[in-house]
């Protein structure tokens, strides 16, 4: 059974998206037959309500920009007493329905994988965190980068934008100043550990010093209220 047919069946009778409807944090659907011209081995077909318009993020206000973020925590909060989380934490996901701010993305909610860290971790920093740093504390105009960044802000520029008296703020240095560091870390480790061009991965000669694991950014711990803090302070 495919990992997105599972997660849907657990979480449809776990009752989470009959809750998350109900309290107007997830947009409406219903299952109708799959239509004729649906792709080979169609399991479930879902229909939702049509938005009234589709905006996006960088034609948001800094308040709705937030509004998003808290979408995504309040989902997160839900979820995991439920055993359950969100995939994916992009600011796309959220769209106004004429009533309120919904999560549009049914699918991204999924079983979570026991003892791990949040797996959307690093894209709630680079879609929630780094952009609305960036317009307090920076220049509000910066948020019209999100045209040539649509898959999340870089954090190694997120953060050298701020003023050093607001990188040092606990919340911003760990979840931005040490996430890019990590993050970088890790892309130089890889580039390291990557054989050159031509030769046999297999050749001890080709590989780089050192029996260390490429570190992961997203594996960095973090509590869910610390972060619903964190957005509030920005």
């Amino acid at each position: 059974m495919p990992d997105g047919m599972e997660d849907f069946e657990a979480a449809r009778s776990a009752g989470v998206f009959k809750s998350l409807i109900g309290e107007g944090l997830l947009i409406h659907y219903e299952e109708v037959e799959a239509p004729s011209g649906a792709p080979d081995g169609t399991v479930y077909c879902l229909r939702h309500p049509r938005l009234p318009f589709v905006s996006y993020p960088w034609e948001w206000s800094f308040s709705m920009l937030k509004d998003a973020a808290r979408l995504h925590l309040d989902i997160m909060e839900r979820l995991l007493p439920k055993g359950f989380w969100l995939r994916d934490a992009s600011a796309f996901n959220a769209q106004y329905d004429g009533s309120g701010l919904k999560l549009i993305d049914i699918l991204s909610i999924g079983k979570r994988i026991p003892e791990s860290p949040w797996v959307a971790y690093g894209q709630f920093c680079s879609h929630f965190l780094a952009p609305p740093a960036m317009a307090a504390h920076g220049d509000i105009r910066l948020t019209g980068l999100w045209r040539h960044f649509i898959d999340g802000f870089p954090l190694d520029l997120a953060q050298s934008v701020l003023p050093l008296r607001k990188r040092l703020r606990p919340g911003l240095f760990m979840h931005l100043v040490l996430h890019a560091r990590f993050q970088k870390n890790a892309q130089r480790r890889e580039k390291m550990e990557r054989p050159p061009s031509g030769k046999n991965p297999q050749d001890k000669r080709c590989r780089a010093p050192g029996p260390h694991p490429v570190p992961q950014a997203d594996r960095f711990p973090s509590l869910m209220g610390k972060r619903i803090r964190l957005v509030e302070r920005i």
